[in-house]
């Protein structure tokens, strides 16, 4: 004889809800070491930069804009990861706005250089997956109290 669960018993997590946050987590690790590596090697980026023709103080102000913006990205992707199992509404939109923000800043990286790195394939492609993940009806319903419907 199978037991019933328990009324008060929540529903687990759905697959696409699952995806979303370890997807968020992720990017949130990898913009955040991206920037402290970044960081460190300022010097020999800012001088990479130089010998490829844009000007010192432009490359400078590049990879301030982006390390900035990488980092704050990054630590609010961690922040929607950590709340979303919690099943936080607010977490869900948080991690929205940030996966579609990343999307965007990737894309917008990506068309300036003329050029795709490895990085910035993997940010896009994880940005875009945990978009599509935190937008599905399962993680939609399962924030709501419903039923999962894997």
């Amino acid at each position: 004889m199978t037991e019933k669960a328990p009324a008060t018993q929540r529903p687990p997590m759905p697959t696409a809800t699952r995806v979303a946050v370890v997807l968020m987590a992720l990017l949130g690790v990898l913009l955040l070491l991206n920037s402290a590596l970044t960081w460190i090697a300022q010097r020999e980026v800012v001088d990479r930069l130089v010998s490829s023709g844009v000007d010192r103080s432009e490359a400078a102000q590049t990879l301030l804009l982006f390390g900035l913006a990488y980092t704050v990205i990054g630590l609010t992707a961690l922040t929607a990861a950590a709340f979303l199992p919690r099943r936080r509404a607010w977490a869900r939109r948080l991690g929205v706005l940030v996966t579609s923000l990343l999307a965007v800043v990737t894309l917008l990286s990506i068309l300036a250089a003329a050029a795709a790195s490895a990085l910035s394939l993997l940010l896009m492609v994880c940005s875009v997956a945990a978009l599509t993940s935190l937008l599905t009806r399962p993680t939609k319903d399962w924030l709501a109290g419903s039923p999962a419907h894997d």
